[in-house]
Parts: structure tokens; sequence; C-alpha cells
């Protein structure tokens, strides 16, 4: 699992909303949706914001449960 260090992730400025708007409306062009259903892909886009918010909660987790599923994840492997 990669080390996210949200502390240290600048603010998300106009440049940067402008990419997460436009990833976002991506997922609503039929012609990518129709790709992905031929290629038998279940997709489900997540917002940025989203995404920063579970990187957040991730982060503040206790050390001990971060290298539970650390230990978890190079099991799978």
């Amino acid at each position: 699992m990669p080390d996210a260090n949200v502390r240290r992730t600048p603010p998300c400025g106009d440049s940067c909303a402008a990419l997460r708007r436009a990833f976002m409306e991506t997922w609503k062009d039929p012609e990518l949706l129709a790709e992905a259903w031929k290629m038998t892909l279940e997709v489900g886009p997540i917002s940025g914001e989203n995404l920063q918010a579970m990187l957040a909660r991730i982060h503040a987790s206790p050390p001990e449960i971060l290298q539970k599923t650390r230990e978890a994840i190079r099991l799978k492997r």
C-alpha cells in the first residue's frame, strides 16, 4: 500500500478544480461507457474531493492498523 501523505497535499486551486470537473464529465460520455460495457468493465468514478477525503481518513488511521493492512495486501499477492 503506497503511503499517502495527505498533509503535504497542496490545496486544490482553479486548475485542479477544472481537472476534477473534466474527469467527472468524462464519465457522462456514452461512447466511453459503451466501450467499457463491451470490455465488461464495471466503471464508477470517484470524485477528487471524495478521494482526497478517503486518503485523509486512511492517513489518520492508527499505525498498527496501517501495518496490518500492508501485511494483508502482501499476503494476497
